[in-house]
């Protein structure tokens, strides 16, 4: 089973971008999963502290240092490696790496119904930090077939994202 890190809670304020969200100054709230007490700071505080996790460390630095968040994209990027893993008699799930192959792996979910992923949505993570695997799910964009709502369910989509990450022997990723 996958190993999930709590999304981290972020309020922000003044002046909204171009994707919806607001810019300003940021405040962040990390739930408590081995990072402090789950108590509120402003980015870069010193009262985030590690509890021996690894990942949890690469977490904090990345926040320490910025990287978690920006208010453009990062620059166009190809993946390294893609391909399409059959997932059912039915169903091939097209999927592509990009960014670091030894990063912090994260997996993007694209919009629905039919959307897929495009280039785009590589740019919202920083290449150099982040392992970042981007699939089209069941029906949707280069996935085959196309447009197919046989055998295409919630449960159907968790089964297929779990075969993915054991497929790129991930152990565990940010969602």
């Amino acid at each position: 089973m996958a190993t999930i890190i709590p999304a981290l809670q972020i309020s922000l304020s003044r002046t909204s971008n171009p994707w919806g969200w607001n810019s300003g100054p940021r405040h962040i709230h990390l739930p408590n999963h081995g990072l402090s007490s789950g108590k509120s700071m402003e980015p870069g505080s010193q009262i985030i502290e590690s509890k021996g996790n690894d990942r949890n460390k690469v977490l904090v630095n990345a926040l320490r240092n910025g990287r978690l968040f920006r208010r453009d994209l990062y620059g166009q990027i190809k993946p390294y490696s893609s391909g399409f893993l059959e997932v059912s008699d039915l169903h091939s799930l097209y999927w592509e790496q990009s960014g670091n192959p030894d990063g912090y792996p994260v997996v993007f979910f694209h919009g629905g119904p039919g959307a897929g992923t495009s280039g785009r949505d590589r740019r919202y993570f920083d290449p150099d930090f982040f392992r970042i695997i981007l699939f089209d799910q069941r029906g949707a964009g280069k996935s085959k077939p196309h447009a197919c709502l046989k055998d295409n369910t919630t449960w159907d989509l968790i089964k297929d994202i779990e075969k993915l990450r054991k497929h790129l022997n991930i152990e565990k990723w940010q969602i």
